[in-house]
């Protein structure tokens, strides 16, 4: 599953993670599926990775085993190109969610289902222009 994460100009994509929430009685907790870190070409470093693979990341702290849930929730590490700051964003994957056809180069779908551009991806952030 490739990953298109919104990005500012400054930042870089530094690690990412994959968890589930387990529900155990009447308690629920995080489960990590897979985490990496040290992203392995400029590609990954400006938001776009593959899940689950080495071609991505330069080290895996939890390899991905087995398929994917069809939800989960995707954690994207960030650091500044500047190394003044890190932070991190995420958002929640269906995979209920399906394109109504197949996605052409340059496109991804939204954890809504709409087909977007890498440019609508990274327009979803402020950037520095206020909130």
């Amino acid at each position: 599953m490739v990953i298109a994460s919104p990005l500012c100009p400054m930042d870089e994509v530094s690690g990412a993670e994959i968890t589930i929430r387990v529900k155990r009685g009447d308690t629920s907790s995080s489960e990590k599926l897979w985490e990496a870190r040290g992203a392995a070409s400029e590609e990954v470093k400006r938001g776009v990775f593959t899940v689950g693979t080495s071609d991505s990341f330069r080290q895996e702290g939890k390899p991905l085993a087995g398929a994917l849930p069809e939800g989960f929730y995707v954690g994207v590490k960030e650091s500044s190109r500047d190394g003044k700051s890190n932070s991190a964003r995420g958002d929640w994957i269906d995979l209920s969610a399906q394109s109504p056809r197949p996605l052409k180069a340059g496109e991804y779908l939204t954890s809504k289902g709409k087909i977007v551009s890498r440019q609508w991806v990274n327009d979803q952030l402020a950037c520095g222009k206020g909130s």
